[in-house]
């Protein structure tokens, strides 16, 4: 296995055009998979048992406030999913995850007289993560 930095990253998101866009100026990235495990332990057992049910994929994304970008904001305003794409290595087109998601904006804007100006914005998968 051979160790990457997250730095190399490239993140396209589809900000209610349908059509994907770089993201612009995120610092931070996450995608988290995680599965509904149902609870299928009977009276008197010592241990306890599940079976696994749906999975689910969500994730978070930011950075600092862009002013020449609305990307975020209209992603985040919009009804209907998003495209998400995530290179975690610009350099290597052949290797991204994907996925149509609904983006929620967590952090339109945020800043003070100490801290440079951030944005972010939260994800929730809407069908199957893919990887290719």
């Amino acid at each position: 296995m051979a160790a990457i930095h997250g730095a190399g990253a490239i993140i396209y998101l589809s900000p209610g055009t349908g059509v994907a866009v770089p993201v612009a100026e995120q610092t931070d990235y996450s995608i988290e998979l995680d599965a509904d495990i149902q609870d299928t332990t009977s009276l008197g057992s010592s241990w306890g048992s599940g079976v696994r049910g749906q999975n689910k994929w969500t994730g978070t994304l930011s950075g600092n406030f862009d002013t020449t970008s609305d990307t975020l904001w209209r992603a985040g305003t919009s009804e209907t999913p998003q495209r998400l794409y995530v290179y975690p290595q610009r350099t290597v087109p052949g290797s991204y995850y994907y996925g149509l998601c609904y983006v929620k904006l967590d952090n339109a804007l945020s800043g003070s007289v100490s801290s440079k100006a951030t944005a972010g914005v939260s994800f929730t998968g809407n069908g199957e993560l893919g990887r290719v």
